[in-house]
């Protein structure tokens, strides 16, 4: 077996993968950068051979091969490394998460031939795992989808995990643009500021000047 993962950097083990009879709907490849040793990642003709040798494999298998890769220090700027890593896939998803917030957010970077400009919100939630096996009790971060209408105080707490030290204005620009990109309905301002003014006053978000964060409570 491949302990220590798919390497991408040559076919070796996509030709070792080819004699097995047993395939897989979903290949979790991560990461990228730990899958392509001695590949350039700024060089786009070696980073595209790589992500070839992943569609042989999807082909193979008639699965999807899902590849974690990791941001530059300017997240703004996507996927590090050469452009080929976004213009030789389908799909790119942008995960963003806050420190240690509460609060995780998914972004559709690109989508082939569909609609790239989609966010879906989720709050980690800690869920107890039950081993059948050893009777072992672990506790675990289950992702929960925020509701389709969330509420005015969700709106905010997404907003703030995804920008601490807004400022008033800037948390109403914020839960704004979340309800149109997340296709909710429309909340008025006056909700914003009455869920925000609530949520102040129990503790939830902490208030230092003109700007607004999570508490460390709910982080």
């Amino acid at each position: 077996g491949l302990w220590e993962g798919i390497c991408l950097s040559t076919t070796q083990d996509l030709e070792y993968l080819a004699g097995e009879t047993e395939g897989f709907n979903l290949t979790i490849i991560d990461t990228l950068s730990k899958a392509t040793p001695g590949v350039d990642e700024n060089s786009n003709s070696e980073m595209a051979e790589a992500l070839e040798r992943a569609y042989r494999l999807a082909d193979r298998w008639n699965g999807f091969v899902l590849i974690v890769s990791h941001t530059g220090k300017d997240e703004s700027k996507g996927t590090r490394g050469a452009s080929a890593l976004k213009s030789n896939v389908d799909t790119v998803l942008r995960t963003k998460r806050s420190g240690k917030a509460a609060f995780v957010s998914i972004e559709v970077d690109k989508q082939k031939d569909g609609p790239d400009d989609l966010r879906i919100d989720f709050e980690m939630r800690s869920h107890e795992l039950h081993n059948k096996q050893t009777g072992e009790i672990t506790t675990e971060l289950v992702p929960v989808p925020v509701g389709v209408n969330p509420s005015a105080d969700a709106r905010i707490k997404v907003a703030l995990a995804r920008q601490p030290d807004a400022t008033h204005a800037e948390v109403i620009a914020a839960v704004t643009d979340h309800a149109r990109r997340a296709g909710n309905p429309p909340v008025t301002e006056t909700a914003i500021k009455t869920a925000l003014s609530r949520a102040v006053h129990r503790g939830d978000i902490q208030k230092s000047g003109g700007t607004y964060s999570l508490s460390t409570s709910i982080l």
